[in-house]
This record gives C-alpha cells, structure tokens and sequence, in this order.
C-alpha cells in the first residue's frame, strides 16, 4: 500500500537576501539649532569694593569674629586706583564669607587687593580661601604674610591685583572666604575690590549613529536620518543646544535592531544643563535572515507515521520542523530523509521546484 507524504512551506534550494555589511561609523562636526551661550570673555560674577562708609560690619557677607566689630569697613588706607575708599578689614582671627553662583560659567577665577601691618606678626597671615557650598572644607587659594615695614619684610603698601583659579568651582555655587589669621586686633588683614569671574559655557548634544552589517546587510549610516525634537541632525555633529530635555530618534529600517546607549535613556530622552555635554548613540544592527522548513505529513491511505518522523535538513544540517533557523546571506538546500511507503510532493513555500 502507498502512503503519501507531503512537504509544504520547505523547499530544496532556497536563496535568502538581504541588506547591508560591515560596521560603519562616522563623525562630522556641525552645529544645530538655537546656539546657546557662546565661550566668551570673563564675565563678572560678583565683585565688592565695600563702598565709602564706616562700618562695625561687612554688608552682605557673613561674619565670624571672636569679638565686637573685628570684621569691618574702614575708609581709612584706602587703596589708589580703587572706585571706594572703603576695604574691608579684618582683625584676631576674623573672617568674611560670601556666596557666589557659578552655574553656567566655567574657569573661575577670585581676584581681589590686599595690604598687610606692621604690627603683625611672622607668623600672622591673610588666608584666601574657597569651597563648593555643602562641602565641609575649605580649599587654600593663597595665604599671604602680614608682617611689613620691619627688617626683612617689604613696605606696608597694598598689592597688586591678585588672580587665583579655583580649579573645581565651574558650573556651581561657591563660598569665598578671607580669613584674618592673626593673634590679636592690632594686627590686621585689609582686602578690597574683590571680584569673582568666569567664562560663560556651552550646552552641546551629539547624536552619532553606528551601523552594524554582520548578517549580509548593506545599509550605512547615510540611510538612518537622525533627529533631536524632530529637527534633523548629522551623526557625530557637536550641536548646540539650550538647557532643557531632548528626544533623540531616527527613520529607522525593519531590517534592523536599533538601540539607543549614552547619555540617552531606552527612549532616547536626554536632560541637559547650563555646560553640559552629552552624547546619545543609536545602533542599528542587521537582523539575520531565518528559514524556516515546515512538515506535512497525509495519511490517507492507512500510513500512520508523524512530522517526528522525518528528518528533516538545510544544508545538510538537521533542523525541526516549524523552527526559525538562523541562517547566512545566500542559497541553502533543503532536504529530507525520505521513509518507504511515502511519496513526497513538490517543494512549496519560499522553495524552488
């Protein structure tokens, strides 16, 4: 008796296509839309020359004094060249702290005057000193000897301007502080026309594309338009943006998997502020091509074999019936062990004859 079996959606020869290969990516460097604060000349962030009044306090900083009015203005010595005639003086371990923001400025600078005494002592000292605010130390910018007018020190006279980097305080708040390191309040500490400085920064956002081709696929970065809130981009590009949230996206391939890494979220949402420079990398990598060879089995004439069965092949390689079989770009032969007692009809599906 003849059973006959039946092979539908498999085929002998079977060639799969498809699109792009090699990893390619590139960088260009452009701008993009609205520009953002410009890299420019020093800007004044704060500055004091502490007016031309007498005064048993320092208006607007903070005071710490280990007595009555050892932190305060005089108008007495005043500095040539100065707007005021008035400084600030400080005396027995006094010392002044004012608060300055520096969001959005970078390579900060403390410039300020000072003037020594010629009551001081060796070891009496001017301490200039910085620190983020919240941070519980500060950090040393100068510390200058008070002693003058006596052998071996220079004339009590006031300095030239002094510039000090505080290396750290960019796109911040900060706490400057002048501290009077001295014994008693003879010996005194003056500083006048002091002046915090910074340069303004950019805010930039680069959406660079990379394109992985290991399955056969032929796409490059050129067929991927980028987009940052909808505006067109060029991979690699350093834009331009102001501070705020940004969704990076593509026209994507359905040949390929694409995924969205560096300072993007899963969703290509990016948060930028004041400074800030950030990256969003979306990868796009070729899908490989699969086969898949599905079993009939017809018994109709008293057969009683199954799908089970019959070995089935691509390329030699034995597969199941009904999987997805990942396979390389090109031609592949499917096959089967043929069992006595069916016959099997021609290849259908994607197949040839």
């Amino acid at each position: 008796m003849l059973y006959q079996a039946m092979s539908r959606g498999a085929g002998r020869v079977r060639r799969v296509k498809k699109i792009t290969a090699a990893i390619t990516t590139a960088t260009v460097v452009l701008s993009l839309f609205p520009a953002s604060i410009a890299v420019a000349a020093p800007v004044t962030l704060f500055s004091d020359s502490f007016g031309s009044s007498p005064s048993n306090t320092v208006t607007g900083w903070t005071e710490t004094e280990g007595g009555s009015s050892q932190a305060k203005i005089s108008t007495g010595t005043s500095r040539p060249g100065s707007p005021t005639t008035g400084q600030a003086r400080l005396q027995q371990r006094a010392s002044i702290i004012k608060t300055v923001s520096t969001l959005g400025y970078g390579n900060i600078k403390l410039e300020y005057y000072w003037r020594g005494d010629d009551d001081a002592e060796s070891n009496d000292t001017l301490k200039v000193l910085w620190r983020k605010v919240g941070d519980a130390v500060f950090t040393e910018a100068n510390n200058h000897v008070l002693r003058c007018d006596q052998t071996g020190y220079p004339a009590c006279a006031w300095s030239s301007l002094i510039s000090a980097s505080l290396t750290g305080a960019d796109n911040t708040s900060i706490e400057i502080r002048f501290f009077g390191n001295a014994n008693s309040t003879n010996e005194e500490a003056r500083v006048d026309d002091v002046r915090v400085t910074g340069e303004a920064t950019t805010t930039t956002l680069t959406v660079t594309k990379v394109v992985i081709n290991d399955n056969g696929g032929t796409k490059t970065i050129s067929d991927f338009p980028l987009f940052v809130n909808g505006s067109s981009v060029v991979s690699g590009a350093v834009n331009d943006v102001n501070p705020g949230t940004y969704v990076t996206s593509e026209t994507g391939d359905a040949d390929y998997n694409a995924t969205l890494s560096g300072d993007c979220d899963s969703n290509g949402e990016v948060t930028l502020n004041q400074g800030d420079n950030k990256t969003c990398i979306i990868t796009n990598d070729d899908i490989a091509p699969t086969l898949t060879v599905v079993k009939t089995v017809i018994n109709d004439n008293g057969g009683n074999k199954t799908v089970a069965d019959f070995t089935l092949k691509i390329d030699n390689n034995i597969v199941a019936s009904g999987e997805a079989n990942i396979v390389s770009v090109g031609d592949h032969t499917v096959s089967e062990v043929s069992l006595s007692g069916y016959a099997a009809s021609v290849w259908g599906g994607d197949c040839d004859a």
